[in-house]
């Protein structure tokens, strides 16, 4: 069969031409008496290097063959949007809630000039009211704090899994921190929606857990 993405060199290989030839012109071939009408000479060397034609790219013989066509790549994430390669923690030695959000106000003060203190009580004020983990080793802690002007997203991977008051009752090993400017909107919501879809697919958690590297974890939410 003619492939679809064929270049002129695949034509020649896989697809060789079958173009009949009447008698004489078949003669004129074989014994390389042929001649060039408009200069009248024959030459033994330009029959040996001739060829037929070759069809025109995207063409077997008479068989056209549909040109291939580029698939559009899957667009990011919600979440990847927002989630930086500095801002994957992998075993991180925290041990419960208070010392996490220690911990990500901590970095957030290094890397983005928030004060810790700060984002650490408002992680902590969201959490008292219910929490976040949402089952299967998964917990999205979040704030709404009116002085961000973007979001912030932090994914944290901490050395033992850690008790999070789960309704599955199962430890948390995956963290998503997300900090949204207040109040809430549908850029909010939608968001809080994606990191549903990507944690409850097995797929995407298994996934995750074989990745060791913040890099390898970023392309992971990059592309999925």
């Amino acid at each position: 069969m003619c492939p679809h993405r064929a270049s002129a060199r695949d034509l020649i290989t896989s697809c060789p031409l079958r173009i009949p030839l009447s008698s004489q012109t078949s003669r004129r071939w074989a014994t390389g008496a042929w001649r060039q009408r408009a200069g009248g000479w024959r030459s033994k060397e330009f029959v040996k290097s001739a060829r037929p034609p070759l069809p025109a790219p995207g063409k077997c013989a008479s068989i056209a063959c549909k040109p291939s066509l580029k698939l559009p790549e899957k667009p990011m994430s919600k979440v990847a949007r927002y989630l930086q390669v500095e801002d994957i923690l992998l075993a991180v030695n925290v041990t419960n809630k208070q010392r996490l959000f220690e911990q990500v106000g901590q970095h957030l003060q290094e890397t983005r000039q928030l004060p810790a203190d700060w984002v650490a009580a408002s992680l902590w004020r969201r959490e008292l009211a219910a929490s976040t983990a949402i089952g299967e080793g998964v917990a999205v802690p979040h704030a709404r704090l009116a002085e961000l002007d973007r979001i912030h997203a932090l994914y944290l991977r901490p050395q033992t899994a850690m008790a999070f008051a789960a309704p599955d009752q199962q430890p948390v090993s995956d963290i998503l921190v997300l900090l949204v400017p207040a109040p809430a909107d549908q850029q909010h919501l939608d968001l809080l929606a994606d990191t549903a879809r990507l944690f409850t697919n097995p797929r995407f958690r298994q996934a995750l857990l074989r990745c060791t590297a913040p890099m390898q974890v970023k392309q992971l939410f990059d592309h999925w």
